[in-house]
């Protein structure tokens, strides 16, 4: 996973806390395509 991430120049994180379980957070940057096309993007 650490090596997929970084092949996309992300960021990843692993907490594990005792009795609560694991969260993974895993960032990667996104950048819009420099093309004159008028779609638009909704984050949901």
């Amino acid at each position: 996973m650490e090596e997929r991430v970084s092949l996309l120049n992300g960021n990843l994180r692993i907490q594990s806390r005792l009795m609560e379980g694991i969260k993974i957070l895993v960032e990667i940057p996104y950048g819009e395509k420099k093309n004159d096309s008028k779609e638009k993007h909704i984050d949901r």
